[in-house]
C-alpha cells in the first residue's frame, strides 16, 4: 500500500487507492487481494472495489466477535461472514481454508453460525458511515477524495440491490452453487453461462435446475460477455478467473467452450488483470466426462498461464446409495469416471479434475467402502491432484460427522475436504 495516499479528513482516514496482494493465499489472518480503496472510522474499516461499491467491513470491539473476522459483500449482494475462531480446532484440515464463510441462507456447512446480529451491526455502521460522509465539506478535501466520497454516497443499499438484479438479468439465471474449487480464489469469479439445466435431476439435489440440459447459442454467450464487460467496468482489473456455468458446462460442445473462453478472455481483458494467477472453473457430470475427448483437455491445458478446475459429481461408488439418492447412473460408470479423472490429472499439468461424494451418517458401509477403495486402493500412493469433496446431505450430530469425516480423510491418498455450498 502507498501510505502517502492516506488522507486524514476529520474523524476519517481515507485511502482512494489500496494496492493489495496479487495472489490469493491461505493464511490465518485477513489479507486483501486486488485493488481497493478504504475508509477507517472509529473501530471499523470499510473497503470498496474499483467501482466504489462496498466490498468488506472489518470491525473491532466488544460487539464484534473477533478482530480477524469480517463481512464480505458479493456481487449478488449477499453478505457473508468470514469465521476464523476455530481454525486451530480443525477448520483447516476439514475445509482447506483458515476461514469458513457463514451465510444468511441455508447451506451445508458444519460450522453454521447465527450471523444475523453481526450482519446487522455491519449494515448499521455502513449506513451511519454514509450519513457521516454526506456532512463532509467537499471544499476541504483533495479532488480525488471528494470524487471518491461522492461516488460512495451514491452507491447505497438501494443502488446495490438494483445492481444485483441487473447481473441476474445479464446471466439469465441464478447461480445457486459454485464449484468447490472456486475457494482457491475466494469465490471471486466472473460467471459466463453457456448452458442451462442438467442431465440427471437427482432426487437428493436442491441446488440444480429441474430443466433439461441445453447449451446456449454463440450469440447469446457473446451478448452476455459484452454486457458483463459493461457491468463490471473498472472492477475487471480485480478478476482473473472465469466460471463457465451452469451445472454441466463440460457437456457443451468443444466449439462453444472454446468460443466462450476466447471471447471472454478478449472482451473482459483478463490478460490485463492486476492479479497474477488465472483460473477457469466448471462443473461436469459422469457422462460428460466419459464422453469428452482429448481435444477438450488439450484445449484447456493449452491456455497460457491458466489453471483449469473441473468438478465432477460422482456422489457414490455404491449402487445402493446411487439408487437411494435418485442418481440414474451405475457404480461401474462412477469407477470409470474416477479412473479417467486420475489419468487426466496425471497427463495434463494445467488441469485438475476434482470429485464430489455425498456424506451422510445413515449411508450403508458399502458407500464408505467404495470411497476408501477409490481413494486408497485404486490410487495406491499419495497424490496432490484429484481433490475429493464430501458434501453433507444434512447437518446433524456435528461432532460425530466431523469424526467420521476425519476418519475417511486419514485413510485417503488424495486431498480431501468438506464441500461448503456457496452460491454466486
Amino acid at each position: 500500500m502507498n501510505k502517502d495516499n492516506v488522507y486524514e479528513i476529520g474523524e476519517f482516514k481515507i485511502c482512494p487507492m489500496y494496492y493489495g496482494q496479487r495472489i490469493f493465499q491461505k493464511v490465518s489472518y485477513p489479507i486483501k487481494v486486488g485493488l481497493y480503496s478504504f475508509i477507517e472510522w472509529e473501530r471499523f474499516s470499510f473497503y470498496f472495489d474499483l467501482n466504489h461499491e462496498i466490498k468488506f467491513i472489518h470491525g473491532k470491539g466488544d460487539k464484534w466477535p473477533h478482530p480477524n473476522e469480517f463481512v464480505k459483500r458479493t456481487k449478488t449482494n449477499d453478505l457473508v461472514y468470514y469465521f476464523s475462531g476455530e481454525y486451530y480446532g480443525g477448520i483447516f484440515d476439514a475445509t482447506g481454508e483458515y476461514y469458513v464463510p457463514c451465510f444468511l441462507y441455508p447451506s451445508n456447512s458444519l460450522w453454521n453460525k447465527d450471523i444475523t446480529d453481526i450482519i446487522e451491526i455491519a449494515k448499521s455502521r455502513w449506513k451511519e458511515l454514509i450519513l457521516k460522509l454526506k456532512k463532509i465539506s467537499m471544499k476541504t478535501c483533495p479532488a480525488e477524495v471528494g470524487d471518491f466520497i461522492r461516488d460512495i454516497i451514491k452507491k447505497d443499499n438501494r443502488y446495490l440491490k438494483q445492481r444485483a438484479k441487473d447481473l441476474k438479468n445479464i446471466l439469465g439465471t441464478e447461480i445457486t452453487v459454485l464449484p468447490p474449487d472456486t475457494r482457491h480464489v475466494d469465490y471471486e469469479v466472473i460467471p459466463v453461462i453457456i448452458s442451462d439445466g442438467c442431465l440427471y435431476h437427482c432426487k437428493f439435489c436442491r441446488v440444480k435446475s429441474k430443466n433439461a440440459f441445453t447449451q446456449r447459442s454463440k450469440n447469446e454467450v457473446l451478448e452476455q460477455i459484452k454486457s458483463l464487460r459493461s457491468f463490471y467496468g473498472k472492477e475487471l482489473k480485480n478478476y482473473a478467473s472465469l466460471y463457465l456455468g451452469l451445472h454441466d458446462a463440460l457437456n457443451c460442445s468443444i466449439d462453444l467452450i472454446k468460443f466462450a473462453i476466447e471471447k471472454a478472455w478478449k472482451i473482459l481483458e483478463l490478460e490485463n488483470s492486476y492479479l497474477k494467477e488465472k483460473s477457469i472453473f466448471l462443473f461436469g457430470s459422469v457422462d460428460s466426462l466419459l464422453k469428452s475427448r482429448d481435444e477438450v483437455f488439450d484445449f484447456f491445458n493449452s491456455i497460457p498461464g491458466t489453471q483449469t478446475f473441473i468438478n465432477i459429481g460422482l456422489e457414490s461408488g455404491c449402487d445402493n446409495t446411487l439408487k437411494s439418492i435418485g442418481k440414474p447412473i451405475s457404480s461401474k460408470k462412477v469407477y470409470e469416471s474416477f479412473f479417467k479423472m486420475m489419468d487426466i490429472n496425471k497427463k495434463y499439468l494445467n488441469i485438475e479434475i476434482t470429485a464430489n461424494f455425498l456424506f451422510d451418517l445413515a449411508f450403508l458401509d458399502s458407500h464408505w467402502e467404495s470411497i476408501s477403495t477409490l481413494t486408497r486402493e485404486v490410487v495406491k500412493h499419495p497424490y496432490h491432484k484429484g481433490t475429493i469433496y464430501l458434501s453433507p446431505l444434512k447437518i446433524e450430530q456435528k461432532n460425530k460427522q466431523l469424526k467420521k469425516f476425519m476418519e475417511i480423510k486419514r485413510n485417503s491418498f488424495l486431498p480431501m475436504y468438506l464441500y461448503i455450498i456457496q452460491r454466486f
